[in-house]
């Protein structure tokens, strides 16, 4: 006994060197203010995958180092997994993620956390998570699944994808690009798209607030059921098949009243060279308001509707 008590000693006295020389936290930091905890991303990361409830999260490039801060968490109601590629975080409601025995192993964090009485007083607090992404990171995918969250999302740049589904809250994202797919799904959301461009932009919502402004997509789908959208594209569409519809709610293209559904489709002189980009929005009951610079639609075709 004595012998296992002096080598955990050790090995906890060496843990702590390796963590302060990495500048890593080996255990989360919890004080008066709130709990603490700071996990490193290496430029081999290529996913970052977020399960919580409800949280306040920002994604931020061009920082001096790669990291993610998670503040007002209770420790013994998570589970964070760690692999050269991959960082998991998965929060849960109750106690039963102490004694984990799933996919990210065992994630009791010892008596320290579990007889700790101030965690509990953090649970109501705001709960917070900041990602910091240097010029050398690899990420490939931010993989976001909330229940509440506010999201903000500035000058990064993935060679995958960003999948964010968040039920309630809001999304901005400002000056980012992805190689492949954004995909945004919510069931309340205000959504804002700025100086954004990306392969394919979808986005699924309830009742819903999106506005994309000077951004580029060689694909768009937007499904809304109530609410507003509003999509003001710096460039011409007119190589673009685009189909709007929208059941009840009013429609507006280039700033003129159109009758739903507005279709229009590029002339094909070459079918080998036949338009391969798509534009839809289909909403239920959500106002539409779509501008672009028209090279080649017609007033007739604004006003009206069809097919050019």
């Amino acid at each position: 006994s004595a012998i296992l008590i002096v080598a955990g000693i050790v090995m906890c006295i060496i843990g702590c060197v390796s963590a302060k020389g990495s500048e890593q936290d080996l255990f989360m930091q919890v004080d008066e203010t709130g709990t603490h905890y700071v996990q490193s991303v290496s430029s081999e990361v290529t996913k970052i995958s977020l399960g919580y409830e409800n949280a306040n999260i920002t994604i931020i490039g061009g920082t001096e180092k790669s990291q993610i801060e998670f503040t007002n968490f209770n420790p013994n109601l998570y589970s964070i997994s760690v692999t050269t590629n991959v960082i998991t975080f998965d929060e849960v409601a109750d106690v039963t993620s102490m004694l984990d025995l799933g996919d990210y192993g065992f994630s009791f964090k010892g008596l320290r956390y579990a007889l700790d009485p101030r965690n509990n007083d953090f649970d109501d607090m705001q709960k917070n998570i900041v990602i910091s992404l240097a010029p050398d990171s690899s990420l490939k995918i931010i993989d976001i699944d909330a229940d509440s969250s506010n999201v903000k999302i500035e000058n990064i740049s993935l060679a995958g994808d960003m999948l964010l589904n968040v039920k309630n809250g809001t999304i901005d994202i400002v000056e980012s690009t992805a190689a492949s797919t954004i995909n945004i799904i919510g069931e309340k959301l205000t959504a804002s798209v700025d100086k954004v461009s990306a392969n394919t932009l979808r986005y699924s919502g309830g009742e819903s607030s999106l506005i994309v402004k000077e951004s580029v997509f060689a694909d768009t789908d937007i499904n809304v059921e109530s609410g507003r959208v509003d999509f003001h594209s710096s460039v011409t569409l007119n190589d673009y098949i685009i189909s709007v519809t929208t059941e009840s709610g009013g429609l507006l293209v280039n700033a003129k009243p159109v009758t739903s559904p507005y279709a229009y489709e590029p002339a094909i002189e070459d079918e080998e060279e036949a338009p391969t980009k798509k534009f839809r929005i289909k909403t239920v009951s959500a106002g539409i308001n779509l501008e672009y610079p028209a090279e080649t639609a017609t007033n007739d075709t604004t006003e009206n509707g069809g097919t050019d």
